[in-house]
């Protein structure tokens, strides 16, 4: 199964590269988010940046999902993110991995060749609803970034609506479809950036960002408590190469307090050898957390970690389960889904093209 992602010049996240670049490379590149760099690592899908279609709407939903001046957001075509309007007017707390304006890499979607890809996948509308109905045997899915418009079906005729929701649902035909921001396999960062240590050996625990609503990050009287370990405490870092480094020197992976997450940071925790201890009603997907690992406030944090520093075995064990149900939820089901809809969509073709030939040979109608 071939995939492409896509996104559009215009978008403010994801990777600023092309096809050519190897799967660390598109990471390293990201403006801020890991997202979906398991299509790479796991797929070896194909990455592009197109160029905004200006003549049909639906190329311009982007507008609608972000509450931000979209001339904003179109000052990242020929502009590096710092250098955008969009950095100087609110700022970031990530700086971009990338020093490249989206213009170095985009191209015009008409010039690619979409028959050589099973699936699409495009961060919002990339590609116009009239021209995707020429590669019928494809199958079209679009992720809204926000996934706070047109996630309730699906529209513009694609076929799929990826939803960003993660609950190990598996389709067996066209529709929406779960499948996280964050698509990364159970060992994806591990495997990228080969750690000289193993996870039992690491010495820092990694506080959630949304631990804490300051920025930039600062460690509350509350989270400081975590010192009593003994452990290193580790906190987020602006560069998203230096982010990954710091999860992957890390034991542990904790979220006790703050705001709700989807649940992206803590894929991406466990892809880089780091076990998740968290308080589950700050997460709206825990299916990757064993309720050994729920933890509930600073007390009890600070209690699971000294019995897994005491207990190897069990950290050990609790490591491998959550990177086995990391792989089933975030990997498995998703990829699964898009099979059975791709598979059902060309079945559903060749029905027609059956009947169709039918038709003709009653008529007396011979065709090559």
């Amino acid at each position: 199964m071939k995939i492409a992602l896509i996104k559009q010049d215009t978008y403010q996240d994801l990777y600023v590269g092309d096809k050519n670049f190897t799967p660390k490379e598109l990471l390293l590149s990201s403006i801020m988010r890991v997202g979906p760099i398991g299509l790479f690592t796991i797929c070896d899908a194909d990455f592009f940046i197109v160029k905004e279609d200006l003549e049909y709407k639906e190329c311009r939903v982007w507008e609608k999902v972000l509450k931000i001046d979209p001339k904003l957001l179109r000052s990242l075509k020929n502009n590096s993110y710092k250098d955008s309007l969009l950095y100087k007017t609110i700022g970031s707390f990530k700086e971009p991995g990338s020093d490249q304006p989206h213009s170095r890499y985009s191209i015009n979607y008409k010039s690619i060749d979409w028959n050589l890809y099973d699936v699409v996948i495009s961060i919002n509308i990339s590609i116009p609803s009239k021209f995707i109905k020429l590669f019928p045997k494809t199958l079209w899915c679009y992720m809204i970034g926000e996934a706070n418009i047109y996630t309730d079906k699906t529209y513009f005729n694609y076929d799929i609506c990826l939803n960003q929701e993660n609950r190990g649902y598996t389709l067996t035909k066209k529709g929406i479809i779960d499948f996280p921001y964050t698509f990364i396999g159970s060992k994806c960062l591990i495997k990228m950036f080969k750690p000289a240590i193993k996870s039992v050996d690491r010495k820092n625990i990694f506080i959630e960002i949304n631990n804490v609503k300051e920025r930039p990050f600062k460690i509350d009287s509350t989270l400081s408590k975590l010192s009593i370990t003994g452990l290193n405490i580790s906190t987020h870092k602006q560069l998203i190469k230096d982010n990954i480094q710091e999860l992957i020197n890390s034991k542990y992976f904790v979220k006790i307090q703050g705001r709700v997450v989807r649940g992206n940071s803590i894929y991406e925790a466990i892809s880089a050898g780091s076990l998740v201890l968290c308080n589950p009603n700050l997460v709206i997907h825990t299916q990757v957390l064993p309720k050994e690992c729920w933890v509930y406030d600073i007390n009890s944090l600070i209690e699971k970690i000294n019995y897994l520093e005491k207990n190897p075995d069990k950290y050990e064990s609790l490591m491998n389960l959550q990177q086995s149900m990391l792989q089933h939820f975030v990997v498995d089901c998703p990829l699964k889904s898009l099979k059975n809809a791709l598979n059902q969509k060309r079945e559903n073709q060749n029905k027609k093209i059956t009947i169709f030939r039918k038709v003709l040979n009653k008529l007396k109608i011979i065709i090559s």
